[in-house]
């Protein structure tokens, strides 16, 4: 984050909250907040390299001779590294991830509902700009590489909108965007897990069966009208319906 960024932020917080010591909290905020997110747009980054078996420019190293470029003992070397770097990545990124929550306690601590409220704002408004280069940065590498991406459907983002505390990733605000009838597929399908829950359904299905059963035949007893044409389905037709 460039430095004027950080001034005009902490000359806004002083200007609307009077909070002088907030200065540093939101240093420490926006610092590792920022680095957050832009670490795991380089995670993103490499791990479609890998996925695409593209090699980034930073892992092209001189040689002896161009023989030894084109083996494939050189292709084997670029991809360790390239896994070497990912790794590394994910332990930066966890990292930071902990300094950021941190600092994220710290502000909320040391500041009002409201005050944390307008100051992501800000906080937002500032960084976008700053994630949005970086993203065409990374678009710009992949495409270079030859890679341009499938295409993905665009979601207006603007329709949710965060009442609560909690900051989403902008993976997270995606989802939602797609509306409430969206859901994502498992990563991992648990067989013995669905056959649990099947079992139980059906389990519960008798139930209700024998549940509504002694409910009807109750109402009978007290001579309660049934509409015409309603009738009692049985454990299979529940099953089926």
């Amino acid at each position: 984050v460039a430095a004027a960024d950080i001034v005009i932020i902490i000359i806004i917080a002083k200007k609307l909250f009077d909070h002088y010591y907030l200065e540093y909290y939101i240093v420490y905020y926006l610092h590792y907040s920022t680095t957050n997110k832009g670490v795991r747009l380089d995670i993103h980054y490499l791990k479609t390299c890998r996925s695409k078996d593209l090699i980034p420019g930073f892992l092209w190293f001189k040689t002896a001779n161009d023989n030894l470029k084109s083996s494939p003992q050189y292709r084997e070397s670029q991809r360790r590294l390239l896994n070497a770097e990912i790794d590394y990545k994910y332990q930066h990124h966890n990292n930071v991830k902990t300094s950021y929550e941190t600092s994220l306690s710290l502000l909320k601590e040391r500041c009002s509902e409201s005050i944390f409220q307008q100051l992501q704002e800000i906080l937002i408004t500032v960084c976008k700009p700053i994630l949005d280069k970086k993203k065409e940065t990374i678009e710009k590498k992949l495409r270079a590489l030859g890679y341009f991406g499938e295409l993905k459907p665009k979601v207006d983002r603007d329709v949710v909108k965060n009442l609560s505390t909690r900051i989403l990733s902008d993976d997270q605000i995606d989802c939602l965007a797609h509306g409430l009838d969206f859901g994502l597929l498992p990563k991992h399908f648990d067989n013995m897990n669905v056959a649990a829950h099947t079992e139980r359904f059906f389990h519960n299905v008798t139930n209700i069966y024998q549940n509504q059963k002694a409910l009807r035949d109750d109402m009978k007893k007290k001579d309660v009208t049934i509409p015409n044409g309603t009738r009692l389905l049985n454990s299979n037709e529940l099953t089926l319906a």
